[in-house]
């Protein structure tokens, strides 16, 4: 208790003696003005993703083959399994889907506190619609996410997790595919609002179940057209190249703006 009063003072002073503050999210920006940093301060510039190594490109036969993803429907989580992600709600999804869908399976590619525990369970349920790959190399995403349906994000119900966007979710709409997101807030409004996805509430197994239903019902090209709005997005607002210029932009003109008082 000590220690977070010392380090919430001395962040008090930095931005008290900061001419900006950038934070990745809406919910951080409102977070810091609650707390009394001057609204004109903070800009909000978002994480980067890469839009040319992450792209729409075919499903490749030896992926399919090689992850056991051939003649499925495959629901595609991609990163860390841990306490924060609350993978558990896929194990109780993945026992309705069963039977309501029994070509959707959910394909979990990543490492984590998690893991072995959640391998464990679905092994013991006898879930063969919960595919665990471990971790693969970096290199090999591009290929895993075009052989997915769809790409999946989970966060445990937390005002933390509500006020950013983890960078997977970029790099998901760069490659083109339809999200499927359990989360709250920022995460959640983007997805929503782009049109790129389906979101339900955290921890939710049944509305977990009814929105993978809800995609293998859908159309192949309804499925596209979320995809193609989701790259759109990327292209647009998330790329490299536009967010290095927005934050050279706000560090020039918040050196100006010193240079004047100085």
């Amino acid at each position: 208790e000590p220690a977070l009063r010392l380090i919430g003072t001395l962040a008090r002073w930095v931005y008290s003696k900061a001419a900006l503050v950038r934070v990745i999210s809406p919910g951080f920006r409102l977070n810091l003005v609650s707390k009394g940093v001057p609204d004109e301060k903070i800009r909000v510039i978002s994480n980067w993703v890469d839009t040319e190594y992450y792209c729409p490109a075919p499903k490749s036969p030896e992926v399919l083959d090689k992850f056991g993803m051939r003649g499925h429907f495959n629901v595609l989580y991609a990163g860390t399994i841990g306490l924060a992600q609350g993978l558990e709600v896929v194990l109780h999804a993945a026992v309705q889907l069963q039977v309501s869908s029994p070509d959707s399976q959910f394909v979990l590619a990543g490492d984590g506190v998690e893991y072995d525990r959640l391998r464990t369970e679905a092994v013991t349920r006898k879930l063969t619609n919960v595919r665990f790959l471990g971790r693969l190399p970096g290199d090999l995403m591009p290929s895993l996410y075009a052989c997915a349906d769809v790409l999946m994000l989970h966060l445990r119900s937390d005002p933390l997790f509500a006020l950013t966007v983890p960078h997977k979710v970029f790099t998901y709409l760069a490659a083109g595919k339809p999200i499927l997101v359990g989360g709250e807030g920022d995460v959640a409004s983007l997805v929503a609002e782009s049109h790129a996805g389906v979101v339900f509430p955290p921890g939710n197994w049944q509305a977990l179940a009814g929105a993978v239903e809800k995609f293998h019902a859908m159309l192949p090209a309804e499925r596209k057209k979320m995809g193609d709005n989701g790259r759109r997005l990327a292209c647009r607002s998330y790329g490299r190249a536009h967010l290095v210029g927005e934050l050279f932009r706000s560090i020039e003109a918040a050196a100006e703006s010193s240079a004047k008082y100085a």
